[in-house]
């Protein structure tokens, strides 16, 4: 899988430092009971590996960020 965030101009020019977190809704369409959900990724790159349940976030990016995409 990939990921491309469109990050907006003011906190790319001048880069400033972020945060980007991904957010796990409570409730998912199709599923009926998202209490053993679990979604987990590793990454070779930028972001960060990590793990989330529904209704929690995760950070999956901290750094400065120099171009909007």
């Amino acid at each position: 899988m990939e990921v491309r965030l469109a990050i907006p101009p003011q906190y790319t020019n001048p880069p400033r430092h972020v945060r980007i977190f991904l957010v796990v809704p409570i409730t998912i369409s199709g599923l009926q009971s998202a209490e053993s959900f679990e979604v987990s990724w590793s990454t070779g790159g930028a972001f960060l590996s990590g793990r989330a349940r529904p209704g929690q976030r995760a950070l999956i990016f901290e750094g400065v960020a120099i171009s909007p995409y």
